[in-house]
C-alpha cells in the first residue's frame, strides 16, 4: 500500500489520515512538546478528526442506536466518552506512536485522557514516554490485586489532563487469564466513566488473538498501515478479521492512518505553509 486513495479503493472506507514518520533521533513524545503545531502534531489533529466525523455520520444516519452501543454511567445517563482500538496488522507500523501521539493532542485539547497498553506481550509505551513499566498490572488482570498503578504525564501546552497505564515489565500478563477473569471488560468500562477520551494500544491483528476481543469494547478502531510494508494479502486478512471482530454495531467505525516517510508531496506543501505563517 503507497497511498491513500489505494487504501480508499482497496479496503472500501474513506475515512484515513496520514500520519508522517518521526525522525530516528527524536521520540514521537519529544516531537509533540517540541513542535506542537508541527506536521506531525497536525497529522494526528486530522485523524482525530476523522474519528469525529465517523462518529457523527453514524448517529445521524441511525433512528436509534440500541442500548448496547450507548455510553452510559452509573446513573443511567448517556455519556459522550470514547474508546478508540489502535492496532495494526502485523508489528512495527506505527500503532503504538499513533496511540501515543492521539493520546498527546487529545489532552492538549483540553480533554482528560487515559492512554492504555494492551499490548500484553510486547508493551512500549513505557519507554516511548519514559514512565516507569507497570509490575501491579498482571497481578489485577489474573483477579489477585484489586489495583495497579496510573500515571501522569505532564506538558505544558493545553489545559486538559493524561493519564497513562504502562504495561507490565517484560509482557508478563497472560492475555486468556486477562480476558477469562473478566478485569479486562470491568477496566474498559471504568476507564470509560473516568475520562473523556480513552486510547488503547493492543497487539497486531495477525500476531494475537485478543486484540479482536478487546475491540469489541472499543467505539473506533485505528488501523494502522506502514507505507510499502506489509503484503496487500496481510492487510486485507487483518483487516477482515478486525470487521468481523467488531460486527455491524452502529457506534463502531473504521478509521486507517497511513505511516509514511515523510515524502508525501501534501506534508512538504504543509510544512512550507506552516513555516510562512
Amino acid at each position: 500500500i503507497s497511498s491513500g486513495k489505494e487504501l480508499e479503493e482497496r479496503l472500501g472506507t474513506e475515512r484515513y489520515a496520514i500520519i508522517p514518520r518521526v525522525k530516528l533521533t527524536k521520540k514521537p513524545i519529544q516531537e509533540l512538546f517540541s513542535h506542537p503545531f508541527g506536521t506531525f502534531a497536525e497529522s494526528l489533529r486530522m485523524l482525530r478528526s476523522e474519528i469525529s466525523k465517523s462518529a457523527k455520520r453514524e448517529e445521524a444516519g441511525s433512528d436509534a442506536l440500541t442500548a448496547s452501543s450507548m455510553n452510559w454511567n452509573a446513573d443511567n445517563q448517556i455519556r459522550t466518552s470514547t474508546v478508540v482500538c489502535v492496532t495494526s496488522s502485523v508489528p512495527t507500523e506505527g500503532k503504538s506512536t499513533t496511540a501515543l501521539g492521539l493520546a498527546v493532542v487529545s489532552a492538549m485539547s483540553g480533554l482528560r485522557v487515559c492512554l492504555a497498553d494492551f499490548d500484553f506481550r510486547r508493551p512500549s509505551l513505557n519507554d516511548y514516554t519514559g514512565l516507569e513499566a507497570n509490575p501491579e498490572l498482571a497481578a489485577y488482570f489474573q483477579g489477585q490485586s484489586d489495583g495497579f498503578s496510573i500515571q501522569s504525564l505532564d506538558f505544558d501546552f493545553g489545559a486538559g489532563d493524561l493519564d497513562i497505564i504502562t504495561g507490565a515489565p517484560g509482557g508478563r500478563i497472560n492475555a486468556d487469564q486477562a480476558i477469562s477473569s473478566g478485569q479486562l471488560k470491568v477496566l474498559i468500562d471504568d476507564l470509560r466513566r473516568d475520562y473523556d477520551y480513552v486510547v488503547v494500544d493492543t497487539a497486531p491483528v495477525l500476531a494475537v488473538a485478543e486484540t479482536q476481543f478487546i475491540a469489541q469494547f472499543s467505539d473506533q478502531l485505528i488501523y494502522c498501515v506502514r507505507e510499502n510494508y506489509a503484503s496487500r494479502a496481510v492487510i486485507d486478512q487483518s483487516f477482515e478479521k478486525m470487521k468481523s471482530a467488531v460486527g455491524d454495531r452502529n457506534a463502531l467505525t473504521i478509521a486507517l492512518t497511513l505511516s509514511t516517510s515523510g515524502k508525501n508531496r501534501y506534508y512538504y506543501a504543509y510544512k512550507s505553509y506552516a513555516e510562512s505563517t
